[in-house]
């Protein structure tokens, strides 16, 4: 038994009667049951929430017929997803279970990445198709600029037009940016990095009575895989413009600046925003993988991998936060290394 106790995951066994004869120290603790009161109740008083639901027809079948079954079950009293195993013994079953949950979130989080990339590989598809008639269009546009005797209104229509497409054009060709993946590291400045991805939030940064202010000190080159880092840089703006629903101020600053722990000269990057900020039990789970403020509408996994392509850049990324209703918002800090 002692090799039983010391199992990683739980392991119960029910005599005929349904009472629990023996947990082992895994069972205990995912059960949240004491341990004098666990050996020898009965497993309908320590479940009770079991009762009528599929994994009793499972715990009755292996009792009564005498099979082994698995089965996975949402456990709601724990928030838990459950993987268990029935095995008929001699004096009755033996059920082992462990909690699956991280699995679960794995697979759904899996699931989401696999249709953000098939999002990923549509919009690169249309960006290709639409450049060719978006340059025809501009290209005639710039003929009719040419002729003589336009009258004035039609020819600010069509410097309107012309502005307009180049806006569209830029877009196009941030999106095709985004989605290819460079196969080494290239020379780009902070600027180059920051400004296609603020122009795919113009949009919602107005829509949302959002200010906005940049300030780039900084225009030397840094060695970096571009697309990486703008996703770095997408998730930090996606997070401030989420946070300043009701509006607010968006500020991004770039300036030389070093590691303090090695010394190493970079360029930091800073993005802050006035929203409502995090408590310091958030702050401390942010990077953790899965764990979301979004409810159902974040996968708990940006800001995570974003941590992971900072490291390997050899980069850091710290967050400062606050709630307090006069000064509130958070400051993210984007430190890369030159090279």
């Amino acid at each position: 038994m002692s090799f039983v106790e010391r199992f990683g995951e739980g392991v119960i066994f029910l005599d005929r009667e349904w009472r629990i004869t023996f947990a082992n120290e895994s069972a205990r603790r995912i059960s949240r049951i004491e341990d004098r009161h666990i050996n020898g109740a009965s497993h309908w008083e320590i479940y009770p929430d079991t009762v009528g639901t599929p994994q009793e027809d499972v715990y009755r079948a292996s009792m009564e017929k005498r099979v082994s079954l698995e089965h996975e079950f949402y456990y709601p009293p724990f928030n838990v997803w459950i993987s268990l195993t029935t095995f008929p013994i001699s004096a009755g079953i033996a059920v082992h279970y462990r909690d699956i949950s991280r699995l679960k979130q794995a697979e759904k989080a899996l699931l989401q990445s696999e249709k953000l990339a098939a999002v990923g590989r549509l919009a690169s598809s249309i960006s290709h198709e639409i450049n060719n008639p978006l340059e025809s269009v501009t290209n005639l546009l710039y003929l009719i600029g040419l002729q003589d005797g336009l009258p004035p209104v039609v020819r600010q229509y069509v410097d309107l037009a012309q502005a307009e497409l180049a806006r569209v054009s830029q877009i196009v060709t941030q999106t095709l940016r985004f989605h290819r993946q460079s196969a080494r590291p290239t020379l780009t400045t902070a600027t180059q990095l920051i400004e296609p991805v603020i122009n795919l939030y113009q949009g919602r940064i107005l829509s949302s009575s959002i200010r906005f202010e940049t300030r780039y000190r900084s225009q030397v080159q840094l060695q970096c895989f571009e697309s990486e880092i703008r996703q770095v840089l997408n998730n930090l703006i996606a997070n401030a413009v989420d946070a300043m629903r009701s509006g607010g101020k968006l500020t991004i600053r770039v300036k030389d600046g070093f590691d303090s722990s090695s010394g190493v000269r970079g360029v930091s990057i800073l993005v802050a925003d006035t929203g409502h900020g995090m408590s310091r039990a958030t702050m401390a789970r942010i990077f953790e993988p899965f764990f979301s403020t979004k409810d159902l509408t974040g996968t708990g996994l940006g800001l995570w991998v974003s941590t992971e392509i900072v490291e390997r850049h050899r980069g850091r990324l710290t967050v400062r936060s606050s709630e307090n209703p006069r000064l509130h918002g958070s400051v993210f800090r984007l430190f890369l290394p030159l090279r």
